[in-house]
C-alpha cells in the first residue's frame, strides 16, 4: 500500500511538472510521459502540449494553439517533414496577404499622385497664402477621389495587419519550439534536424546544431536586407523636373529609415542565433515569397508624366485634379479609364503638353502606337519653348513610329531629340545635364535601328560610342559586345576568302 501510494505521489508530480530539477529521469520515462521520444528536459518549466498522435496536454491555454493546431493538422494530413511543413505555412500565409499588400501600394501611389504638386511649397508666399492653397489642395484632391479608388487607410491597415500575422506566425512557431511538439527533434533538414535547438548557444557559447546550424539565420538576415533595400528611394531621373518639397522630405525619411532599419538588423542578428530553428524556417519563407510576388507582380508606379510639377503652375485646379485621377486609375491598373479624364484636361488647356504627353504614354502601355505618335507628335510641336520636355515627346515619338515600321521618320526624330543636349551646351544652359539621359536612350536606339534593319554595324557602333562618353556604362552594355560580334564576322569572312582561294589554288594545279 505504500509503494502505491508512493506512485501516485510520483504520477501528480509528474503529471503537475512539479519534480525538483536535480532528479534526473531516465529518457525511457519522459518518452512515456510526454508521448514522443527524447523530450523535454524537466529543467524546463515548459511541458508539450500537443503531439501528432491527437494527445493533449495542458500547457495553460496559449493564444498560440489555433495556430499550431492548424499546423499539426497540415504535417499530420500531409505526411510532410516538419521544416517543409513551416515553409509551407509560411509561404501560405505571405500568399494570403498579399492582396492587402497591393491594396496598400494602390493607396501609397494614389497619395502620391494627389501630393506631387509642389505650388505649396512657393517661398515667396505668405503664410495666408499658403493656407489658402493648402484649402485649395485639399479641395482638389477632394474631387479627383473615385468611388473605386483605394482607401488611403489602406497605408497603414496593411502593414499592421501583415504585422500582426507575422507575429502571431512566429510566437505559435516558437511556442511549439519551446514545448518540444512531438516530431520537432527530428523534424528538420538532414543538417540541422533538432528544431528545437538554436543556432548559438549565447549561455555556453556552444553551437548545439554545429557550423551547419547558422544556414538558416543566414538566409534570414540575407532576406531582410534584401527587403529593406527595397523601400530606399530609386535614384532621382536627372531630367525629370526638380523635385517638389515634400518629395525631397519622403525621400530622406524614406532614406533613414533604411539606416534605422539596416542598424536594427544588428540586435535581431543575435537574437535569431539564439532562436529555435522553427521559427526560422517559418520567417525566412515568409520573406522570400514575399520578395517573389513583389519580383512578380512589381508596385505600381505613377512615373508616367500625369503631373509635372515644374511645368503645371498654369492649370487649372480643374485640370490637376483630373491628372491626379488620370494617374490614380494607372496606379490601379485601369489605364483605359484614365483616357477620357484625360481627354477632359486636353479640353480645358488643348495646347499644354502635361496632358499631350500622358495621352501618348497611355496609349503606348496599351500598344495603340498610332494614337501615341499622334499624341508625342501634337507634344513635341507645343513645347518647343520647353526643351527638356519637347525631347521627351522626341524620343518617344522616335520609338512609336519605330513600332509602326517607319524605321526612317524614327531615326530623323530620334536624332532630333539628340541634337537638343546639344543645342542646350551650345546655350551653356545651366540645366543641360538634364538632356543626356534622353540623349542616351535616343542614340542607343538608333544604334540598334541602325544595326538590325540597315545592316549598318559600323554606323551603330559609332552611336554606341557617343553614348558611352555620356554612360559609361554603355561600353561593357552594348559596345563592346557589338565590337566583339564584328571581329569575329570579319575573322570568319576572311577565314572562308582563304578557304576558298586555297581550295582554288589546288585545283588549278
Amino acid at each position: 500500500m505504500k509503494r502505491a501510494f508512493f506512485t501516485r505521489v510520483v504520477v501528480t508530480a509528474i503529471d503537475n511538472q512539479r519534480i525538483p530539477g536535480d532528479i534526473g529521469v531516465p529518457a525511457a520515462v519522459q518518452s512515456l510521459v510526454f508521448g514522443h521520444g527524447g523530450g523535454r528536459s524537466f529543467h524546463s518549466s515548459a511541458a508539450p502540449t500537443h503531439s501528432s498522435n491527437g494527445e493533449h496536454y495542458d500547457g495553460g491555454g496559449s493564444i498560440a494553439e489555433p495556430m499550431a493546431h492548424a499546423l499539426d493538422t497540415i504535417h499530420s494530413f500531409t505526411g510532410l517533414p516538419w521544416w517543409v511543413t513551416l515553409m509551407s505555412g509560411g509561404a501560405t500565409l505571405r500568399m494570403a496577404m498579399f492582396p492587402l499588400s497591393r491594396k496598400a501600394q494602390q493607396a501609397t501611389a494614389h497619395v502620391v499622385s494627389a501630393m506631387r504638386d509642389d505650388t505649396l511649397s512657393a517661398s515667396s508666399s505668405s503664410p495666408g497664402e499658403r493656407m489658402a492653397l493648402m484649402r485649395q489642395k485639399a479641395q482638389a484632391i477632394m474631387a479627383a477621389a473615385s468611388p473605386n479608388q483605394t482607401s488611403p487607410l489602406w497605408m497603414v491597415a496593411s502593414p499592421v495587419i501583415q504585422a500582426s500575422v507575422l507575429v502571431y506566425g512566429l510566437y505559435s512557431v516558437r511556442y511549439m519550439a519551446r514545448r518540444e511538439w512531438a516530431g520537432f527533434d527530428v523534424g528538420g533538414p538532414p543538417w540541422a534536424t533538432d528544431l528545437t535547438l538554436p543556432a548559438i548557444d549565447w549561455m555556453t557559447t556552444t553551437t548545439p546544431l554545429g557550423v551547419t546550424g547558422i544556414v538558416m539565420p543566414a538566409l534570414l538576415m540575407l532576406g531582410l536586407h534584401a527587403s529593406l533595400w527595397r523601400i530606399q528611394p530609386p535614384d532621382v531621373d536627372p531630367s525629370a523636373p526638380p523635385l517638389s518639397d515634400g518629395e525631397q522630405i519622403r525621400r530622406w525619411m524614406l532614406s533613414k529609415l533604411g539606416l534605422a532599419l539596416e542598424i536594427l538588423t544588428i540586435p535581431v542578428l543575435f537574437g535569431v542565433l539564439a532562436a529555435p530553428q522553427a521559427p526560422l524556417y517559418y520567417w525566412t519563407t515568409s520573406i522570400y515569397t514575399s520578395l517573389a510576388l513583389q519580383h512578380v507582380w512589381p508596385p505600381q508606379q505613377t512615373s508616367m508624366a500625369m503631373s509635372s510639377a515644374q511645368y503645371d503652375r498654369d492649370l487649372s485646379l480643374e485640370a490637376k485634379a483630373l491628372l491626379q485621377k488620370a494617374a490614380s486609375y494607372v496606379a490601379d491598373s485601369s489605364p483605359k479609364e484614365a483616357l477620357p479624364v484625360l481627354r477632359q484636361v486636353m479640353l480645358l488647356h488643348p495646347n499644354h503638353p502635361s496632358p499631350l504627353l500622358a495621352l501618348a504614354q497611355v496609349s503606348a502601355s496599351q500598344q495603340d502606337w498610332r494614337m501615341a505618335k499622334e499624341y508625342y507628335q501634337k507634344a513635341a510641336n507645343v513645347t518647343e519653348d520647353r526643351l527638356i520636355l519637347q525631347q521627351k515627346a522626341l524620343f518617344g515619338l522616335g520609338i512609336a513610329l519605330t513600332k509602326l515600321g517607319e524605321v526612317d521618320a524614327a531615326l530623323i526624330e530620334l536624332q532630333h531629340a539628340v541634337s537638343l543636349r546639344s543645342a542646350a551646351m551650345e546655350r551653356r544652359d545651366a540645366n543641360s545635364k538634364a538632356f543626356e539621359p534622353i540623349a542616351v536612350r535616343a542614340l542607343v536606339s538608333m544604334a540598334t535601328l541602325h544595326h538590325s534593319h540597315h545592316h549598318d554595324t559600323d554606323k551603330a557602333i559609332d552611336l554606341l560610342t557617343q553614348a558611352s562618353q555620356l554612360d559609361p556604362r554603355i561600353r561593357d552594355t552594348f559596345l563592346e559586345p557589338l565590337r566583339r560580334g564584328r571581329d569575329m564576322e570579319e575573322e570568319e569572312a576572311d577565314a572562308g576568302k582563304e578557304s576558298s582561294s586555297s581550295s582554288s589554288s589546288s585545283k588549278n594545279t
